[in-house]
């Protein structure tokens, strides 16, 4: 059985299962119903390797538990490479430039302990400062927002505030994911970031000084994260279920097509 490359996103549910993962027995990657008489897979802690080998094995119809974000795509072990990039980048900045690396654990207060295991820890805000070269009494507080793949975020909402006088200024991410605000007096700031299907970040305390650049590194977390736990089945090759013949894949590979 031969699978695209983005068959994860094209993935159905067939059949909802109703038993919670935590009734059910084994560990993080594959645990077992008693009530379906089957072994249900973690499709977020395993490779899109695995879960191809997976789903070759089971001709396309497996039970699993996968979270699926709020843009289509399907959570897996290898996808957050953007992540780990992220925190190489971070470790190399430690020293005199980092000012400050908040670490923020997504629901990590008010769980137990079996619910504090599955949630994992998320570096989403990176920020140095540095001393420009030109003698000033202001600065400048310049960013990019990138998503937990590491993928850049255009077209979000920035708002900087000014925590002594509560002045507000907003800007708009560029293409590249990247903002700034110039001219800006000594003092402590605020900065608030909102886009359509991500999570509102806003971060406190960032402290510039006069003749300073303050760069940061923010990473947004997906909105629409959804669990879903049942019976999944790949899109057919050939479907006909709405009327209209639709050709996909391999079957559409074999079609003897002129060339």
């Amino acid at each position: 059985m031969t699978l695209r490359k983005d068959f994860l996103d094209h993935i159905r549910i067939a059949s909802p299962c109703s038993v919670g993962w935590e009734n059910m027995t084994g560990d993080d990657r594959v645990r077992f119903c008693d009530q379906c008489n089957l072994h249900v897979y973690n499709i977020s802690e395993m490779t899109r390797g695995q879960v191809s080998s997976l789903i070759a094995k089971a001709e396309g119809r497996i039970c699993a538990k996968l979270y699926r974000r709020a843009d289509g795509t399907v959570l897996t072990r290898d996808c957050p490479v953007g992540l780990r990039a992220l925190r190489r980048r971070v470790s190399k900045m430690a020293g005199a430039l980092l000012a400050a690396l908040l670490s923020i654990c997504s629901g990590a207060f008010g769980q137990t302990q079996s619910q504090k295991k599955e949630k994992s820890c998320t570096v989403q805000v990176g920020l140095k400062a540095k001393k420009t070269d030109v003698k000033d009494e202001q600065g400048s507080i310049t960013g990019v927002l990138t998503d937990a793949m590491g993928a850049v975020i255009p077209g979000a909402k920035i708002t900087l505030i000014n925590e002594r006088t509560k002045e507000q200024l907003t800007a708009t991410s560029t293409t590249e994911g990247a903002f700034k605000f110039s001219n800006l007096v000594a003092g402590e700031f605020s900065l608030k970031v909102e886009t359509a299907g991500f999570k509102t970040l806003i971060v406190k305390k960032i402290v510039m000084k006069a003749d300073e650049v303050v760069r940061a590194t923010l990473t947004l977390e997906f909105k629409g994260k959804t669990e879903v736990i049942g019976i999944f089945v790949s899109e057919p090759d050939i479907d006909s279920s709405n009327g209209t013949t639709i050709i996909r894949g391999e079957a559409l590979q074999k079609l003897p097509l002129p060339k």
